[in-house]
Parts: structure tokens; sequence; C-alpha cells
């Protein structure tokens, strides 16, 4: 059993890691969903959707078509489609999602890339999934917590967006330290350019 299918088993043990699946507070989910709303248009994709909460909440906002939400636990999924059966739920990796050419022209990432390994995929995977000018919602966890996590400065995470063809629209602090330090991040980005990745143009819609 891997380490997310026993981390949303609730099975893990206490180790100097998150242990436990994220409780959405209702102030969270406006946060986001306010700030995405002027972007969140047409065919969105959320990526690492966990139990669907976030998913569904953005199913209700007023632009939104289709919502597809992808997870790669399987345990996951299964909260998530009986939770929310009236979407639609994928077993998938974030470095290589199982859709077409630009399926989405909105796609979500919230507290996920600072825990997948081959980011620069991953972020070419979105890119890929994005139809042209497409938006990227990316979210970054606290930089405190001891987790499996890749931290990623505002530099840094401007710097691979850069470079697998994104341009960023908004920046802001997903929380603070006394207004001194952010405890996360929230960026708005735009496609802007095709990223070619061979061993991933060919995908099953």
């Amino acid at each position: 059993m891997d380490y997310y299918e026993r981390y949303w088993k609730k099975s893990l043990k206490n180790g100097g890691i998150a242990t436990l699946p994220p409780v959405w507070e209702e102030k969270n989910l406006l946060k986001i969903t306010n700030i995405i709303e002027p972007y969140c248009r047409g065919r969105v994709l959320d990526v690492g959707c966990g139990d669907g909460t976030f998913a569904s909440r953005l199913s209700e906002l007023n632009g939104v078509k289709k919502l597809v939400g992808t997870d790669i636990s399987q345990t996951a999924i299964s909260y998530a489609k009986e939770k929310y059966p009236e979407i639609e739920f994928k077993i998938a990796s974030a470095t290589k999602l199982p859709f077409s050419n630009g399926s989405f022209d909105f796609v979500t990432a919230v507290e996920l890339v600072e825990h997948v390994v081959d980011t620069e995929r991953m972020f070419k995977e979105f890119n890929r999934v994005l139809m042209s000018e497409g938006r990227l919602l990316i979210t970054t966890t606290d930089f405190n917590l001891l987790k499996r996590i890749i931290v990623f400065t505002k530099s840094t995470l401007r710097s691979i967006l850069d470079k697998t063809g994104f341009k960023v629209l908004e920046y802001k602090w997903n929380g603070s330290y006394l207004n001194i330090m952010p405890k996360g991040q929230i960026v708005i980005a735009k496609k802007v350019k095709e990223i070619e990745l061979e061993s991933t143009t060919k995908h099953n819609s």
C-alpha cells in the first residue's frame, strides 16, 4: 500500500509528516474561489482533487460548464465519487493526465505541486491539457509544515511557470505569519505558449 493510499485510509503513523487528509474550512474555500471566479470558466480540471470537496465548490461557480477531478489515490477517488456522484472523477497521476491536448479552459492544483517530484513534467502536463490562453491555479501549503514536500518560493514557482509556458497573472500570499512572511502561495497563471513533451502527446480523452 503506497503512501497516498495509506494517507487517505488514515493509516499513517506519526513521523514528522502530515498524517491525515485536510479538512476544508469554509473561509478557505471562499478565499480561493473568490480569487479564481473571474478566471474559472468552461471546462475545468481539478488535479489532486482528494475527496472532491474543492471540486464540488468549483462546480458551483457560474462560469463552469464541466468539472473533472483527478487524484493518484484510488481511495480518495472512491470517497469523491461517493460524496459527489454528479461530478466526474478519475484516478490519474499529475505527471500523466488521461486527457487530450487542449481539453480544458482552467486547471487547478491546490496544495499539490510541492508533493510531486517531477515538477517540470507535471507543469508541462498542465500546459498540454490546457487550451491556448487557458488559466492555471496553483496553491502551495504552509512552508513550515513538515510534510513530504518540495518547498517553492515565489521565485522558484515563477521560474517553473516561465519554463513551462505560463505567465503569472496574479500572485498572493496564502495566509501569513504576522503579515511578515507567507504561509503559502496562491498563483493564477495563463498559458502563453505550447510546450512539447513527446512522451505525453498521445492520450485518450
